[in-house]
């Protein structure tokens, strides 16, 4: 709940310069505002997704392409319903993947959820899960979480390692 009602948000790229942006919708209709930036820079961002905490803070999370070098695992959060953004964080690193993308169509998408039980002692944490090829031979999750808002984050733990195959596509949700 926020303090305006109901908003919708939707973060998407922006042309080719991929730029990741937020709007909201406060009159019920799909009819939006103006976009607000999340973030830009060197690091090219895509496949953003959000989760939004009891206190309606908005948790945007991305990888940021370091091309051929790997990627980061980032957040940026908006304590204002989308009207600004914090400047985003980065969770963690993954090393290119050992399967050429272009080919297989596999990339490093990134999940986020945000624990919204107030019987929970971990009420607002927020965790973002990832494919990573960091760990092992092949791909596999990882899952880091934070208590603090998205400002530091923990160091991540690997769901699974002990197969010989690839794990991609993450999706990560609390009760």
């Amino acid at each position: 709940p926020t303090a305006s009602g109901h908003n919708v948000y939707i973060a998407y790229n922006v042309g080719t310069t991929l730029y990741i942006v937020a709007s909201r919708n406060t009159s019920g209709a799909f009819t939006f505002g103006s976009a607000v930036e999340v973030t830009s820079g060197t690091r090219t961002p895509s496949s953003a997704v959000g989760a939004v905490s009891l206190d309606g803070t908005l948790y945007v999370a991305y990888r940021g392409s370091l091309g051929l070098n790997g990627y980061w695992v980032t957040c940026a959060r908006s304590d204002d319903e989308a009207a600004s953004f914090s400047l985003p964080v980065e969770i963690a690193y993954t090393e290119p993947f050992s399967i050429p993308s272009s080919s297989r169509g596999l990339q490093a998408d990134v999940s986020i959820a945000v624990d919204n039980c107030n019987a929970s002692s971990t009420v607002g944490r927020v965790y973002v899960a990832y494919a990573a090829a960091n760990y092992t031979a092949d791909c596999d999750i990882a899952v880091c979480q934070s208590s603090n808002k998205g400002t530091t984050w923990s160091l991540p733990s690997v769901v699974h390692k002990t197969s010989d195959n690839s794990q991609f596509h993450p999706a990560i949700d609390v009760d």
